[in-house]
């Protein structure tokens, strides 16, 4: 499943032409801004995605094509940001994993307990993403 995340969230960025570089496993400190959602099926899983708002900015600037003074000057879009990561992620996802049905939506913050799959991704030069897959409950 790791190698899956990894491949997902490599297109991902190479989308918006930014490059990205596998950190490691586990959790970061420095993470501010969170969005999840399940994976419904037989198992529910959750997914989640991570990151320190200012890694957020530069993020956001880069997918809708605005500075980073326009971000600073509506926080949401970073918020919104985590959410559509966790959608597009799952979206892909769902579908490859056994007695999956579909997702849910994007929720604000992480997940009850959140553990599973943790990885760590450095985004461009200086950001962090850190992208999670585990099962509810």
């Amino acid at each position: 499943m790791e190698h899956y995340l990894d491949v997902l969230i490599q297109q991902m960025m190479e989308s918006i032409s930014v490059d990205i570089e596998l950190q490691g496993d586990g959790w970061d400190p420095r993470v501010q801004v969170a969005s999840w959602l399940v994976i419904y099926g037989s198992v529910n899983r959750r997914i989640y995605v991570a990151m320190p708002f200012a890694s957020g900015i530069l993020l956001s600037a880069l997918a809708v094509g605005m500075t980073a003074d326009d971000v600073r000057a509506d926080p949401t879009l970073v918020q919104d940001l985590a959410g559509e990561i966790a959608n597009i992620i799952a979206g892909n996802l769902w579908p490859t994993l056994e007695g999956a049905t579909g997702i849910g939506l994007p929720q604000n913050g992480l997940p009850p307990h959140p553990g599973g799959v943790i990885r760590r991704y450095r985004v461009g030069e200086e950001s962090l993403l850190i992208v999670g897959l585990d099962v509810e409950g």
